[in-house]
């Protein structure tokens, strides 16, 4: 084989080995961001779900309960908004600090997903008040 072809050869591969890393690196930031976006959804949707919950409460003609028992001590003691930010600030800071995980994003949305069904059952159910 000449010189000529060998070289250009190996050019080749690093080519294509330096457009799969870069490849990987775009997958890689577009699962961070979707993840962080994921995240904030997640903060704003605990955020609804906390605050209709209280407003369900506070307006339920029959003193109504929450049904979850940690959930109602916090929102007794008027912590449940900061308990729940805490833990969604935890998890933020975990997402900006590792490597990218689809595992990661597919759980925050689908904990979003979640949440936004709780905060449209609240609605509803406040109009039903």
């Amino acid at each position: 084989m000449p010189q000529s072809i060998a070289v250009s050869h190996r050019r080749g591969r690093w080519a294509a080995s330096r457009r799969a890393a870069e490849a990987t690196y775009g997958l890689e930031r577009r699962i961070k961001h979707l993840t962080i976006v994921g995240v904030v959804a997640l903060a704003l949707l605990n955020a609804a779900d906390a605050v209709t919950t209280h407003l369900f409460l506070l307006h339920a003609p029959a003193g109504g309960l929450e049904a979850n028992p940690l959930a109602g001590l916090l929102l007794a003691s008027g912590s449940l908004l900061l308990v729940k930010m805490a833990i969604v600030a935890a998890l933020g800071i975990a997402v900006l600090w590792d490597r990218p995980r689809l595992g990661l994003l597919v759980g925050t949305w689908t904990v979003s997903g979640l949440y936004l069904a709780a905060v449209i059952s609240n609605i509803l159910l406040l109009r039903m008040v």
